[in-house]
C-alpha cells in the first residue's frame, strides 16, 4: 500500500465550544474557512484543539462532521496519542472508522517509557492498524523525548510515515532527513522556529497559528517552496508579533481569545483550561487590530506593498 507525504501549511484546529457544549456550527464554520483559505491538512483533537478533555463519543462526533464537510481529498488527520499502547489503538480505530487519512499519535506522556518502549509501542500500533501514523515528539508536555535514532528506526515501519517534531534542538531536522526512510515526513511544532525548520530541511508545519491567518501561513510556506525569499522573509516577519502574543498564555488559551475577538468562536476553554488573561487579550487585540483582522474578519488585507508596522506593535 502506498502512503501519503504529509507537507506544507496544516492546521492543528480548535475545538469550539458554546455553554461547555462542542459548538458544532463554529467548529462547521472553521472547517469551511479552512478550505476557503488554503489549508492543506486540518488536525483534529490535538493539544491545541483540547483533545484529551473530549469524551470519546464527543470525538466521533466531530470527526464525523469533519470528515461530512471536507472532501474525500482533503487531508484529515486525528490525534490518537494515549497513556496507553490500547487506548491509543482504540482511538486510531475510531478515527479510521470516521474516514481519517492518518493518526498523529504523541509518546505516551507521563508514564515516561525507555527508547526500546517507545519502539514496541509504535510498532505495536503499525502491525495493529493500516492507518497511517504521524509520530508526535514534545518532551515538554510528554516528559519523553523521541530520539532520533528510535525516530530513524520507527520511519523504516511502512505505515509510520512522518514526525511532528517540537523538540527545541532544530539539528534533529536534518539528521532524520539524511537517515529517515525515503518520503519521511518531518513537520514543525513550534510556529516562530518555523522558519528555521524549513531552512534545515522540514517539509512543513503543523500550525497553531494558522488558526488564525490560514492564508497567511499557506502563502508564507509555498513562498518557501517557490523560494520567493523577499515574500518568505517578509511573512516571517509580519507573523511574529502574533506568533508573540499567542505564545503568552498556555495553549490553546491565547487562540481562542484570538479566535474570539475575530467572532469566529465563542472564548470558551474546559477545565483545568482557562481563559486568556486580560493582559494577553490586550496584546492580542493590539496586534489583530494592526493586521487589521478585526476590521475584516473573513480576508486578511496584508501585502507586501502595505506598511503595517508590524514589527512595533
Amino acid at each position: 500500500m502506498t502512503y501519503p507525504q504529509f507537507s506544507g501549511s496544516m492546521v492543528a484546529l480548535v475545538t469550539p465550544f458554546r455553554n461547555g457544549q462542542v459548538d458544532e456550527a463554529a467548529l462547521e464554520k472553521l472547517l469551511n474557512w479552512h478550505q476557503e483559505q488554503g489549508t492543506q491538512a486540518v488536525v483534529l483533537a490535538g493539544s491545541t484543539g483540547e483533545g484529551n478533555l473530549l469524551t470519546f463519543s464527543e470525538r466521533a462526533r466531530i470527526l464525523g462532521l469533519a470528515r461530512d464537510i471536507l472532501p474525500a481529498s482533503f487531508p484529515l488527520i486525528v490525534a490518537c496519542g494515549q497513556p496507553s499502547t490500547q487506548a491509543t489503538l482504540d482511538h486510531m480505530k475510531q478515527a479510521q472508522r470516521h474516514g481519517a487519512d492518518a493518526a498523529l499519535v504523541v509518546s505516551p506522556f507521563y508514564v515516561k517509557p525507555s527508547q526500546e518502549g517507545l519502539c514496541q509501542h509504535f510498532e505495536t500500533l503499525s502491525n495493529s492498524s493500516d492507518l497511517p501514523i504521524i509520530l508526535y515528539n514534545h518532551p515538554g508536555r510528554t516528559g519523553v523525548d523521541i530520539s532520533v535514532d528510535t525516530v530513524i528506526h520507527l520511519s523504516q515501519q511502512p505505515t509510520i510515515v512522518g514526525i511532528k517534531d517540537s523538540h527545541p534542538d532544530l539539528s534533529r531536522v536534518g539528521a532524520i532527513k539524511r537517515r529517515a526512510a525515503q518520503d519521511f515526513s518531518v513537520l514543525c511544532g513550534d510556529d516562530p522556529v518555523t522558519a528555521s525548520y524549513l531552512s534545515s530541511g522540514g517539509d512543513g508545519c503543523i500550525s497553531v497559528v494558522a488558526n488564525i491567518v490560514p492564508r497567511l501561513h499557506r502563502e508564507f510556506l509555498d513562498a518557501w517552496e517557490s523560494k520567493e525569499m523577499e515574500d518568505f522573509l517578509f511573512i516571517r516577519d509580519t507573523l511574529l508579533p502574533l506568533n508573540t502574543a499567542l505564545s503568552l498564555d498556555g495553549n490553546p488559551s491565547a487562540v481562542k481569545a484570538a479566535l474570539s475577538l475575530m467572532g469566529k468562536i465563542e472564548d470558551g476553554l474546559r477545565l483545568p483550561l482557562l481563559p486568556a488573561s486580560a493582559k494577553t487579550k490586550q496584546a492580542l487585540t493590539s496586534v489583530l487590530s494592526t493586521m487589521g483582522l478585526l476590521d475584516q474578519l473573513e480576508h486578511h488585507p496584508l501585502s507586501k506593498t502595505v506598511n503595517l508596522g508590524l514589527l512595533s506593535a
